[in-house]
């Protein structure tokens, strides 16, 4: 009889975010819902230009279609999936790439399912992180950081620290918050980098939760995560 050891290796579901730029309330919608992901600090956010801004001052790439700069994006990140936010259009993506959804379709209706529509969502990923670090007291004082801030750098911020949609935080979340230390500091422009460096956790982090990221090797175009 024949014996063999065989290694599974699972990673997050790549999802490709396509937006305009200029439409500051979509971002800060995808923004929430990437990091509502397991794996979603490391999903592209695409741009797609209705005219190319100046600053872009490389010629070669200036006499590019928006629609082609996008594709090539896309070729280079090589997601699972696509999401399709505010004004674009789905006809700018790739036929090869079978999975398409709207920026509605990904978010769900959290105000009713605390899990997410694609993938793993962050009160999964909150759960193994209580059940994991905060089983027991602490001694190192480690604490998930849920920092507030104003409105003015507020899109910055959930970038960096990660947010919790308001239509998550009902009973689940509620209860998941009970066993996890957390602390609520004020953060600016002037400290946030201070805050970053502190040995403490963020939801942003989170994930990366028990992800270790490695180069894909040579003819590969697609890596892998454990």
């Amino acid at each position: 009889m024949a014996f063999g050891d065989i290694t599974v290796t699972l990673r997050p579901i790549k999802f490709a975010f396509l937006l305009n730029p200029a439409e500051r309330d979509v971002l800060n919608r995808v923004v929430q819902a990437t990091l509502f992901q397991w794996g979603g600090l490391h999903n592209p956010i695409v741009p797609v230009f209705r005219r190319l801004p100046r600053y872009w001052s490389d010629v070669a790439i200036r006499k590019s279609p928006s629609t082609e700069i996008c594709r090539s994006y896309l070729r280079m990140f090589n997601p699972d999936a696509v999401i399709v936010c505010g004004s674009v259009n789905k006809s700018v993506v790739p036929q090869h790439i079978q999975h398409v959804h709207t920026l509605d379709e990904f978010e769900g209706d959290l105000s009713k399912e605390d899990a997410a529509t694609f993938g793993v969502g962050l009160l999964e990923l909150l759960n193994d992180f209580a059940t994991e670090e905060f089983k027991y007291v602490r001694r190192d004082g480690m604490k998930l950081l849920m920092p507030t801030y104003g409105q003015t750098d507020a899109t910055l911020f959930k970038m960096v620290f990660g947010d919790v949609p308001a239509e998550a935080k009902r009973e689940t979340y509620r209860a998941l918050m009970k066993r996890i230390d957390t602390e609520e500091p004020r953060v600016t422009i002037d400290n946030f980098l201070q805050i970053i460096r502190a040995q403490h956790a963020f939801l942003s982090s989170l994930c990366a939760h028990r992800l270790d990221f490695r180069r894909p090797p040579p003819g590969n175009a697609r890596g892998q995560s454990s």
